[in-house]
């Protein structure tokens, strides 16, 4: 599978996939104006899968490229106890994204940010680059401030990290929510199919034991100092081929391209991180707005709003995981149906899965029927997961993106309700604590005479 991508704007699209994962810059609306802010770091477990295997490297589902080993599987498990156990802690971090092809100069971007945390909901966040915008959460409220904007908002803190970083308005912190797990080698270990231990090298200066990883089909390397502070130093991709990238202004594409990325984790402090890092004073002049929802909290509006509402849901046929086909048109005239798009590497999908699993079995003696469309994850990682999370739901396999179009599926979990017509009334994005009710409501509407 070869991926294209286009450099748009600081986007880079993947052609086999209509998922966005945004390198370069991020875009967002906040404050009812577009905001441009540099991206703080890659969401691994989506962005290496995507950009850095190629047909001839590519790990195939099932296939260990390196053995398992219980060191790996040690250290992780005195990183995940060591930050758990930390009352706060904070760090610097440094992405560095470098482009380059035949004909044209290196491309370096880098983006550097200061991160503090403090249990059970205290968050710093401070973007040293680009447009030098801050998140802070003072356990009471979380604040958003952009300087070049001159405008900052505010609305109420979430009562955990986890679900701080998982709420995060501006998605900027994907990397940080690995460290603010309950437990953080269940998440990091989550669909790992092998490990390996490279022995002790120095980054910044500082030993540390340099780990590989095979996750989701993808290979990554992570550096964790050695010692008592086992702490996370550098986290780089190990690419297995170069994607094919186009040239923004002539669609071209460019020779021999190559996109590498590194990021850095130093500077860190744990425990005793001041108080004064949690507070936030707005500066003078700077005015208070309304604040843009999280997507964990725009279920409610997008389910009313987005472009797929009173539309035929388009049909189509997939493998289902275990044996059978499952297709949209076997169950019209007959049932309502609940479709959520998931992988298992997305931590809100993993959250939104079981809530509705557990919503619609209500509703099956009254005719609805749910079914998981899976993202492109192998059948034995899927198997793997759902035993181990006691999650039991009909999956459909969707490796060939055949349902992202259709759908118009830009990010997941994203959940579509239709009814026994086949037209679609509900659609969801994201995971949302208010999931359950604004479901079952939603259930109750379509299946009523």
């Amino acid at each position: 599978m070869e991926s294209r991508v286009l450099l748009d704007n600081g986007r880079i699209e993947f052609d086999h996939s209509p998922i966005e994962t945004k390198l370069k810059v991020h875009e967002m609306s906040n404050f009812g104006i577009k905001v441009t802010i540099f991206l703080v770091f890659i969401s691994l477990f989506m962005v290496f899968n995507k950009l850095y295997l190629s047909a001839e490297s590519e790990i195939k589902p099932g296939q260990q490229r390196i053995n398992n080993d219980p060191k790996v599987v040690e250290i992780v498990g005195k990183l995940s106890e060591y930050v758990k156990n930390l009352d706060s802690f904070s760090f610097e971090l440094s992405t560095v994204m470098t482009i380059s092809a035949d004909n044209m100069p290196e491309d370096r971007q880098e983006a550097i940010s200061d991160f503090a945390f403090k249990r059970p909901n205290k968050f710093s966040f401070a973007l040293m680059t680009g447009n030098k915008m801050s998140l802070v959460c003072d356990g009471k409220n979380l604040y958003m401030y952009v300087p070049e904007v001159a405008k900052y908002s505010e609305q109420p803190a979430p009562e955990s990290l986890e679900k701080l970083v998982m709420a995060n308005p501006t998605e900027i912190i994907p990397a940080t929510k690995i460290l603010t797990f309950s437990n953080i080698k269940r998440e990091m270990m989550l669909g790992v199919s092998g490990t390996e231990y490279y022995g002790i090298e120095k980054v910044g200066g500082v030993e540390c034991h340099h780990l590989e990883f095979v996750q989701q089909g993808m290979v990554w390397g992570m550096w964790v100092e050695t010692g008592d502070r086992p702490l996370i130093r550098k986290i780089v991709p190990s690419s297995a081929g170069n994607p094919s990238i186009k040239d923004p202004i002539t669609g071209n594409l460019l020779s021999n391209a190559k996109i590498r990325l590194e990021t850095t984790l130093s500077k860190w402090k744990t425990g005793g991180v001041p108080e004064n890092t949690f507070t936030f004073k707005a500066p003078e002049g700077v005015e208070k707005v309304e604040p843009d929802q999280p997507q964990a909290d725009t279920e409610n509006s997008e389910s009313k709003t987005d472009s797929l509402i009173g539309k035929p849901a388009p049909d189509f046929t997939l493998e289902k995981l275990g044996g059978g086909k499952f297709g949209i048109s076997e169950y019209k005239g007959k049932n309502v149906l609940v479709l959520d798009f998931w992988a298992t590497w997305c931590p809100p999908c993993r959250k939104s899965l079981p809530v509705l699993v557990r919503t619609t079995d209500k509703f099956k003696d009254k005719g609805v029927v749910f079914c998981a469309i899976n993202q492109g994850d192998s059948a034995k990682e899927i198997s793997i997961f759902l035993e181990r999370e006691k999650i039991f739901c009909t999956v459909a396999l969707d490796d060939k993106d055949l349902t992202a179009p259709l759908y118009k599926i830009d990010s997941i979990p994203r959940t579509v309700i239709i009814d026994r017509d086949g037209i679609i009334r509900a659609v969801h994005k994201g995971f949302s604590e208010n999931l359950e009710g604004d479901l079952s409501k939603e259930l109750e509407e379509i299946i009523s005479p």
